[in-house]
């Protein structure tokens, strides 16, 4: 898909060129210079970070452009639109989701111990801390690990 050319650019575009357009019904187009290529643009609610779309840089003449499709009670000073790899989208789940699995994890660790599971409640404390790990929290993950070796000791 192509977009057609709205931005008068000097022949030669400076590296950190960016451009954000507010356009009819709720469709932001974000426009960088070329050096981003292979890149994302991803929006996110400056409140709570919560990812509100992303979508490919395509060529736009010397940019590379992209369209975003906002809820359009959103106004631009509300929304953060960053500039990532694809990798960031897709390859690494986010802290907060490591941090929610790690909870839960825990509760599942203790519901078995509690039903005199050891075997398993010592697995449920390894995932537990493996993710506080990924999360980078080094003090409940180092916890976790003595509450698996604990519980499985027992």
């Amino acid at each position: 898909m192509r977009h057609e050319r709205t931005v008068a650019v000097p022949r030669e575009v400076p590296e950190d060129y960016r451009k954000v357009e507010q356009l009819p019904s709720g469709l932001f187009r974000v426009s960088v210079s070329s050096v981003f290529s292979g890149q994302w643009v991803r929006a996110l609610r400056k409140e709570g970070f919560l990812l509100l779309a992303s979508a490919p840089l395509l060529p736009n003449g010397l940019l590379l452009s992209a369209d975003l499709l906002i809820p359009p009670d959103l106004d631009e000073e509300s929304i953060e639109f960053e500039v990532v790899e694809k990798s960031v989208l897709t390859g690494q789940p986010r802290q907060l989701d490591l941090i929610r699995e790690a909870i839960t994890a825990g509760r599942n660790a203790t519901s078995a111990a509690r039903l005199g599971n050891a075997g398993s409640a010592a697995e449920h404390w390894e995932e537990c801390g493996d993710l506080w790990e990924k999360a980078g929290d080094s003090r409940r993950a180092t916890l976790a690990f003595q509450l698996a070796q604990s519980t499985f000791y027992r």
